[in-house]
């Protein structure tokens, strides 16, 4: 009973510090919570790298297009080698051309099919994103000024598929796959990483990175935004955040417009 006034001032802090929409919530540990108060050059600073929410001002186009606005700026992302340590991406990207996007009446999946002219094998990206799918955004900045801008969705699984005998279609009210559906490679995954070690992700978000999130990480803001903007194209459900209400100390965040 006697942590009880303790327990309450740190809800005070947490509620103070997280002005986000309903059902948009910054996860972040206490101690993550009490670093924002005692560093004014930051929000948060992880493994030497300071980490800045942002907020993102997403804006239709009124034009979007499956392959051009995501497929291949998600494989272009996926095939960083210095960071991904998944082969699917490279694979994709050079060996197979676009059939198109798999029709179905699910509003939490899509599917885009691929197929390897030389082998007639199929692949395919499956993009899931839960009803109260939540996408927060960071920009990463190391001393020497090097910035790496990070989208952290909650709910998300991207699977990039190869050496498939056919795609996936939808039958009976539900995803029929084949008998050799081929090579996986998935995110929001507790038992492997999309990441190389040498990397530094996830670790470099700290306390702001669970494991069954999907984290996607690029060298410019503009490629976050357009990323971010693809998966709300296909996803209405999805939410982002914004960052207000902080201590003014701490208000020196970068808002994407």
């Amino acid at each position: 009973m006697g942590n009880k006034p303790g327990l309450v001032a740190l809800c005070f802090v947490v509620l103070s510090l997280c002005g986000l929409q309903a059902q948009a919530k910054l996860t972040a540990s206490p101690a993550a919570e009490q670093s924002l108060l005692k560093n004014e050059r930051s929000f948060s600073a992880f493994n030497g790298v300071e980490v800045r929410p942002l907020t993102l001002n997403l804006s239709a186009n009124g034009r979007f297009s499956p392959y051009t606005d995501y497929l291949i700026p998600l494989l272009t992302t996926l095939s960083e080698q210095s960071l991904y340590r998944i082969k699917n991406g490279r694979n994709l990207l050079r060996s197979y051309h676009y059939k198109g996007r798999i029709y179905s009446p699910d509003k939490q999946k899509t599917v885009l099919s691929m197929q390897d002219s030389r082998s007639s094998r199929w692949g395919y990206v499956i993009t899931s994103i839960g009803r109260q799918g939540v996408a927060n955004a960071f920009m990463l900045e190391r001393e020497n000024g090097e910035r790496q801008y990070a989208l952290v969705i909650k709910q998300m699984k991207i699977c990039l598929v190869s050496q498939a005998r056919s795609a996936p279609v939808w039958r009976s009210g539900q995803w029929s796959f084949s008998q050799q559906p081929g090579y996986f490679e998935c995110s929001g995954s507790t038992r492997s990483s999309f990441f190389r070690v040498s990397s530094g992700f996830p670790q470099k978000l700290g306390p702001y990175y669970s494991d069954t999130d999907t984290l996607l990480v690029f060298d410019r803001s503009d490629q976050l935004k357009s990323m971010a903007r693809a998966l709300k194209e296909q996803f209405p459900q999805l939410s982002f955040p914004k960052v207000l209400n902080l201590p003014t100390a701490v208000q020196r965040y970068v808002q994407l417009n």
